[in-house]
């Protein structure tokens, strides 16, 4: 995964939801360093300023990570507009027991919508294959070993 802004990316593996990054907003980097709790940081003017991201500077550092993927796994891709309206991983973990791949993007953007977000909500879910459920649509292959 590279990464640089602040769309998250999400991890659903066994019931539980992980957040697989974390934003580039200074609000974000202010909480990570102790000078702003994260209740603080919802509501900080500077809670949407990206100091990392495409296209404001000539050069961007990207961070990037690599992890496992498992068959049945869901990686859920989402603006900052659906984070934002809800930001626990709890509705994600509910939502994803019950729906495909493919609901669980309708779920989540009508649940934003529901919440009065003001900003774009996009969100992109994929199941690997071989899940428990045989879903057969969001399908990706796990890479090869």
């Amino acid at each position: 995964m590279a990464h640089v802004g602040d769309s998250r990316l999400y991890l659903v593996r066994d019931d539980r939801a992980y957040q697989v990054r974390h934003d580039h907003t200074v609000a974000a980097e202010l909480v990570r360093c102790g000078d702003l709790s994260p209740d603080q940081a919802a509501a900080h003017p500077q809670r949407h300023a990206l100091p990392r991201a495409v296209g404001v500077q000539p050069f961007v550092e990207v961070d990037s990570l690599v992890f496992d993927l498992a068959a049945g796994d869901r990686l859920v891709l989402c603006s900052d507009g659906m984070s934002a309206a809800i930001p626990s991983t709890s509705w994600l973990t509910s939502l994803s027991a019950s729906c495909t791949a493919e609901e669980l993007s309708d779920e989540l953007v009508s649940a934003a919508l529901v919440e009065g977000v003001q900003d774009d909500v996009t969100v992109v879910a994929i199941e690997l294959e071989g899940s428990r459920r045989g879903w057969s649509r969001g399908l990706a292959k796990p890479p090869a070993a």
